[in-house]
């Protein structure tokens, strides 16, 4: 079962205020009842000792979580760039074609839309149909 460190935090709490209330009794305790306060006072302190280490342990856990977490968001954000820059370079790529192909219509005085792709035989305006390379 995985505690929280919440709960943790207040169990640490609870075991200090045990802690505190067995040296007032120790500080206050006659001197039939002073072996008894002791033994109280040291079974409260070992508690709050091993409760506190309980609560390091959990939030160095924490850190380690945190660091990996970190670093795999470092991670998606690296192949989110690279992925961006491989979708730039295709994009940049594409309109050079595209700036290409309307120039030669351009210097030809021919239309775009009337003629074909050069570089795929697709057609040049969307619902236009592409013709093959031999007759049919």
């Amino acid at each position: 079962m995985v505690v929280g460190p919440q709960r943790e935090r207040t169990q640490l709490e609870t075991k200090r205020s045990a802690l505190s209330l067995a040296l007032r009794r120790r500080g206050g305790a006659t001197a039939h009842d002073a072996a008894r306060a002791e033994q109280h006072e040291t079974l409260a302190r070992e508690e709050f000792g091993r409760q506190s280490r309980a609560f390091r342990r959990l939030l160095e856990g924490l850190d380690d979580a945190h660091a990996g977490q970190l670093q795999g968001l470092c991670d998606f954000v690296e192949a989110q760039a690279a992925l961006f820059a491989v979708g730039h370079r295709y994009l940049a790529g594409l309109q050079r074609q595209l700036h290409s192909v309307t120039a030669s219509f351009q210097m030809s005085g021919q239309s775009p839309e009337a003629t074909e792709d050069d570089a795929g035989g697709l057609p040049a305006r969307p619902g236009a149909v592409a013709r093959s390379g031999g007759d049919q």
